[in-house]
């Protein structure tokens, strides 16, 4: 596990200190604010003296002086390739119709590239998004993803990249797919040849029934589902077989006594 700077001085402040229960508290913001990224600080000093001070040396060996309170003598070296992790706070998302909606926030980030959104398939672990991150701040941060629903994994995990090309993994976000009502998804892709497919949620068990007509209203074909469970599914209409030309046509679904229809456009 890696540590915080600020833990690692805790740990070493009092082996370090003289006599006297002083202490030293140690705001990084102050330090980012005058351009010294954390993970750039090579070693921190401290003597006591008539004008006391903190000095700080950096990756380029540059320093920077700070005057503080006395507290005696204070030296803290940081362990070669020394980084702090990002300091995730939640991680959340819900479902509303077939879009998912994913938040997360961070109290703090060093050198954090960014998000890879990940969802769980049939399969393993898929990447469906990246969100970039905000390299090194001090300041809490809001991050959200869209992505649409078609399947009932709605399984999902954040992997958070440094810039070095290292990564830790969030913790698993399982969000209900069980609908509150029938619907259906806009078919994809539209217009589409030879395939298209689409989307619907049902709220119980049950069969779908899956009509194709064309502008004429004449009836194409008719299907109907096998007894499936509740939540997404999905139908894949296959015009190739079906001989049809271009032009509109029209999908109704029925589940119950709920009856959706979607325009959809065959082009060849």
């Amino acid at each position: 596990m890696r540590l915080t700077l600020m833990a690692l001085l805790t740990l070493i402040l009092p082996t370090l200190l003289f006599a006297q229960q002083d202490s030293l508290y140690i705001d990084f913001t102050v330090f980012n604010d005058e351009g010294c990224p954390i993970e750039s600080i090579q070693e921190i000093t401290f003597t006591g003296s008539n004008q006391d001070s903190l000095s700080l040396t950096l990756s380029d060996n540059s320093q920077q002086r700070f005057l503080i309170a006395s507290i005696g003598e204070l030296t803290f070296h940081a362990p070669q390739g020394y980084t702090v992790p990002v300091e995730m706070v939640n991680f959340s998302g819900c479902l509303e119709g077939f879009t998912i909606y994913l938040n997360w926030n961070t109290a703090s980030e060093i050198n954090n590239a960014g998000f890879e959104v990940q969802q769980l398939t049939a399969k393993d672990w898929q990447k469906i998004g990246f969100v970039a991150g905000k390299g090194t701040t001090t300041i809490g941060q809001s991050y959200s993803f869209e992505a649409t629903g078609t399947t009932n994994s709605l399984r999902f995990r954040l992997k958070q990249l440094d810039l070095d090309g290292s990564f830790t993994y969030s913790k698993i976000l399982v969000i209900d797919a069980v609908p509150f009502s029938f619907s259906v998804s806009q078919n994809y892709p539209n217009p589409f040849n030879p395939s298209t497919n689409i989307s619907f949620q049902i709220p119980s068990a049950g069969k779908v029934r899956i009509v194709l007509f064309d502008m004429l209203g004449r009836r194409i074909q008719k299907v109907e589902t096998p007894e499936l469970s509740a939540g997404m599914h999905q139908y894949e209409l296959k015009a190739g077989s079906l001989g049809l030309s271009s032009g509109i046509y029209f999908l109704q679904l029925t589940f119950g006594n709920t009856t959706i229809q979607k325009k959809i456009n065959l082009l060849k």
